[in-house]
């Protein structure tokens, strides 16, 4: 006759001594387990329910990598951490929003000549993208799908071309459009007034040399940068204050403290430039005190 292993209490009794000495002892401390440990358990455990029947648990190599020394990581919090080191190194990605440069081949608003040379790229809050294509001297709009059109084209004036270089959305929620049109000693570059709709030119201000940078603070005043003519300046209700400040180009407005940031020697080597037999600093960012 076959023989019969024990049941019921028997049996408990029996894979609870089974698992104590598994375990190293009566309380089952793992704590001075490690790997090649001789006190290590076998592949394979029994454990037995309240009614004294056979549960069977999955194989597992308990005496290799599951258990470590009190204090040390397991392996999940180990995996955790070389995908968050893995994270760290990994750089972002970029993907084509836009064929600008496909508009102007296609297109060609301006007429002048078929050239394309994004510039500057403001979002607006309806998620429509408006680029000023420099070279093209208009402005291209495209969807968040990426289907894009021209929008806005700016005519000649004071027999050079627009080549617009800034964008700025105004507190009247209009678009303000900055031109490279212009020199220091000419000062003939226009701030464009824009419909963000339509794209229609609702009107212009003059006067500037050189625009590269535009942006609005929260009360209204607007800041320009003008870049041969070295100088930032600040409209507020009609009037203009000028800062020197050596080839200014992009311009920011701290939403929180008001203070305004202007990138400086913009133009400069990176070791910087011989001007007037002087040597220049690099690129650098101003802080403007005040006007």
């Amino acid at each position: 006759m076959r023989r019969r292993g024990p049941r019921g209490p028997d049996l408990r009794r029996t894979q609870l001594r089974r698992h104590q000495d598994l375990l190293g002892g009566a309380h089952g401390s793992t704590a001075g387990w490690c790997r090649g440990s001789p006190r290590a358990p076998p592949p394979t455990v029994g454990f037995a329910d309240r009614r004294g029947r056979r549960l069977r648990a999955p194989r597992r190599d308990l005496g290799r990598r599951d258990l470590r020394p009190a204090g040390g990581r397991g392996p999940d919090e180990t995996a955790v951490e070389h995908a968050r080191q893995a994270a760290a190194r990994r750089h972002g990605k970029a993907r084509i929003a836009a064929d600008v440069t496909a508009v102007e081949l296609k297109h060609n608003p301006h007429k002048a000549s078929v050239e394309s040379n994004p510039y500057a790229v403001l979002a607006l809050p309806d998620g429509r993208r408006i680029v000023a294509d420099a070279a093209g001297n208009d402005l291209v709009v495209f969807s968040p799908h990426g289907r894009a059109r021209p929008f806005t084209v700016f005519p000649d004036h004071d027999r050079n071309q627009s080549v617009p270089t800034s964008l700025a959305l105004g507190p009247d929620g209009k678009l303000y459009v900055g031109e490279l049109n212009g020199e220091a000693a000419k000062p003939t570059a226009r701030v464009w007034r824009v419909d963000p709709r339509t794209g229609k030119i609702l009107g212009w201000k003059s006067g500037y040399g050189s625009i590269t940078g535009l942006a609005f603070s929260d009360d209204g005043e607007m800041y320009v940068s003008q870049l041969l003519a070295g100088v930032v300046t600040k409209v507020s209700h009609g009037k203009r204050t000028n800062v020197k400040v050596p080839f200014p180009a992009g311009v920011a407005v701290d939403p929180y403290d008001g203070k305004v940031y202007v990138s400086a020697w913009s133009i400069a080597d990176r070791d910087g430039t011989v001007l007037e037999g002087r040597k220049t600093p690099g690129g650098q960012v101003w802080k403007i005190i005040g006007f």
